[in-house]
Parts: structure tokens; C-alpha cells; sequence
């Protein structure tokens, strides 16, 4: 895998993320398709989403926390 250049942070999937905020990664698609949060698709593929931690958390603490 190559190095992520300087001040780019790692992205996570939606388990890692559902796993980090201790919500189920279902509630991760739905904040992510109601744009609750923001969201990419990984390249080359069509269901696999990526998300930058730190810009999520950000996003609930502006919207309020989520919950399942």
C-alpha cells in the first residue's frame, strides 16, 4: 500500500466507523444517504464507502448526535 501523503488524513469504512461512534453500520448508511454526513465512494466500486473521522464527528456534534 503506498504512504498517504502529509496532512491527509486515513479514511475509514462504514464498520470501522459504525465501530468507532458505537452505532450499527446501518445507521452509517443512513446518515451517509440522507447526507447527515459525508461520505465517498471508494474508487472502482459502487457500494463501498469511505469516511474522514474527523469531519464526521464534526458533522454530529454541529447536527446533534445520532443514535440507532
Amino acid at each position: 500500500m503506498p504512504d498517504r501523503p502529509a496532512g491527509i488524513p486515513p479514511l475509514l469504512t462504514t464498520a470501522q466507523l459504525a465501530q468507532r461512534l458505537n452505532l450499527s453500520t446501518k445507521t452509517i448508511y443512513k446518515l451517509a444517504k440522507s447526507g447527515a454526513i459525508s461520505a465517498m465512494r471508494a474508487p472502482g466500486t459502487r457500494t463501498a464507502w469511505r469516511f474522514d473521522l474527523a469531519t464526521v464527528e464534526q458533522e454530529l456534534r454541529a447536527n446533534g448526535a445520532a443514535s440507532d
